[in-house]
């Protein structure tokens, strides 16, 4: 099968007028102009797309699906440690079947805004709608403790959970300590260790908020009170005095490439720390600052000192929805200096290599996924705003919108 446009735009870089992808078994098997493909393969049904721009399918690298159902449910403001105790409240009213209707929600809008791959964040373990759903999946299961003895049976039951689970090319799972300020350093550690023994991807929350900067530099603050309004004794607790990329990187004497989210507070002298260790970093923007009101995140920073910088969406918990699309809109308004062309980046090749599929996804380039948006064009030349709305989405060569 033969895909055409009249604008294809196979990377950051290369833009084909009148182009064409030759698909076979899932792949691009060809591109090129659609003439040149359709002399190459003559026999080749053709499937041509008009006033359309072909894209790489979006990579949302930090979600929470098992949220969707949260959404408006909790107030916007940069209260964190309230938010959390309120997402925590409403959370234990609900049962499995809730938080698969939840999870089933969130695949649904993902799909219909051109998301092609997901990173989901799980503390829930759920996974189930995952397997069905028709978009590359990569299921990060969430542990947490600050409990060094407690590490140890958290890993056994998240190895038992792994060990069950049937993957392939369409479902991954990885490994998700949950952030410095609810790992333990021995849990951090073993996470490490067990990401890189299997090869999984490892992914982590990291200076979310200045409420964390000060708890591990004092044991102090906001957070503090919040685990003492929820029952658990801290008179044990002992502050690391360190930054939360310290705290991780000395708990994991071990640790493949880490895919940090967040990273709003991220100390500049830690930039180094994160481009040695070949670290990316998940910018979720309307969270960050139309939510939680940060009024800045040091992006530009990162890719200065050459850590890469992805985006997410984060959960409708903590964001007004789930589209990668509405992510970039808001970073072209944003920052109106900016080529647009920097946001799709972050939301295609960028997003591809954190997650350790760079050789197979976010380019639309022979031996490369088939997974790509059909999105109108509003004007005959090309340009990012002349880009429209979706109107489909494949994965595998597959039509999932």
């Amino acid at each position: 099968m033969i895909y055409s446009a009249p604008h294809i735009l196979c990377n950051s870089q290369t833009l084909i007028k009148d182009g064409a992808l030759l698909i076979k078994s899932g792949q691009i098997a060809d591109v090129g102009t659609l003439n040149e493909i359709r002399s190459a393969y003559p026999l080749e049904q053709v499937n041509r797309f008009d006033n359309a721009v072909m894209l790489p399918g979006l990579i949302n690298a930090h979600c929470h699906l098992e949220l969707t159902l949260l959404q408006n449910k909790i107030e916007p403001g940069p209260d964190f440690a309230s938010w959390i105790r309120t997402l925590v409240d409403l959370r234990r009213r609900w049962n499995k079947s809730v938080f698969h209707h939840s999870m089933q929600r969130g695949l649904d809008a993902l799909i219909q805004s051109g998301t092609t791959t997901v990173v989901d964040i799980s503390s829930q373990h759920i996974y189930e709608p995952l397997l069905k759903a028709p978009l590359r999946k990569l299921a990060c299961f969430e542990v947490f403790t600050l409990d060094a003895n407690e590490s140890v049976r958290s890993m056994g039951a998240l190895e038992t959970l792994l060990a069950m689970i049937e993957e392939d090319e369409f479902f991954k799972a990885g490994v998700s300590p949950h952030a410095p300020y609810t790992v333990a350093p021995e849990l951090y550690g073993l996470c490490a260790d067990l990401a890189q023994k299997q090869q999984r991807l490892l992914t982590t929350h990291l200076a979310e908020t200045k409420a964390e900067i000060e708890f591990l530099a004092s044991g102090q603050g906001p957070l503090r009170e919040l685990y003492q309004s929820l029952g658990y004794d801290m008179s044990a607790y002992q502050a690391p005095r360190k930054t939360p990329a310290q705290y991780i990187y000395e708990s994991c004497q071990n640790a493949p490439r880490i895919l940090f989210a967040h990273g709003t507070y991220l100390a500049e002298s830690d930039f180094a720390l994160l481009q040695k260790h070949g670290a990316a970093v998940v910018y979720c923007p309307r969270c960050t600052h139309e939510y939680f009101k940060h009024p800045q995140h040091p992006w530009k920073r990162m890719q200065a000192a050459g850590i890469p910088v992805c985006l997410g969406t984060d959960s409708l918990a903590s964001n007004f929805s789930l589209s990668l699309r509405d992510e970039i809109d808001y970073l072209i308004k944003r920052h109106p200096e900016e080529n647009p062309n920097a946001f799709w980046t972050m939301a295609t090749e960028t997003a591809a290599e954190a997650i350790g599929m760079g050789a197979l996804a976010g380019k639309l380039e022979k031996g490369f996924y088939a997974d790509f948006g059909v999105w109108e064009l509003c004007e005959s030349a090309f340009s990012y705003n002349a880009i429209g709305a979706l109107q489909h989405s494949f994965v595998s060569g597959q039509k999932i919108k």
